[in-house]
């Protein structure tokens, strides 16, 4: 139940978003995010290998999550300064609702990762085993898994099937902390 409730504001969150910056910027806020998440992976081995020599704890987790900060500051900005320009420009209701429908599209991903790392976590867990049990998005999440599964390329489906192992996930845990 914690799961639904929090999962609801977080999609309504995001719609009240949408709507109010509307579609352009929500456009841009969606192609950026997943142009931070393509330049985090470009990125990545650059800076662990120029760092390396000077912070020998380094790895590929850390320097991922250091330049998808930075770059996802960096779109933070650019947004805000779009939507600086554009705050003056009367938004109608087609705008406003294609941002909308952009916005709780973005959330629903959002969502979904959460979802996962919840379910992930819930392996470890009791008390988060105990609330995604009762969770109905859970439950929903569970049913679209696999349709959505099939839209998934072939190299990423087999890093989930390793992550699912749970000597692979321990490793994974080992190497990020």
């Amino acid at each position: 139940m914690t799961i639904d409730i929090i999962i609801t504001i977080i999609l309504f969150f995001f719609l009240i978003s949408g709507f109010t910056l509307g579609f352009f910027v929500e456009f841009i806020s969606i192609f950026g995010l997943i142009g931070v998440f393509l330049g985090s992976s470009y990125m990545t081995p650059i800076l662990v290998e120029s760092l390396k020599s000077h912070y020998p704890g380094i790895n590929q987790t850390k320097g991922y999550i250091i330049v998808f900060v930075v770059l996802y500051c960096l779109l933070i900005f650019i947004v805000k300064y779009i939507n600086k320009i554009l705050i003056g420009q009367e938004k109608n209701v087609i705008n406003r609702i294609g941002g909308g429908i952009l916005a709780l599209m973005k959330g629903i991903v959002i969502s979904s990762i959460i979802i996962a790392i919840l379910l992930l976590v819930s392996k470890f867990n009791s008390l988060v085993k105990k609330q995604t049990d009762k969770s109905k998005v859970v439950e929903f999440y569970n049913e679209t898994e696999s349709y959505i599964y099939q839209y998934i390329p072939e190299e990423l489906k087999g890093k989930m099937e390793d992550i699912k192992e749970k000597e692979t996930v321990d490793s994974y845990i080992k190497k990020i902390l």
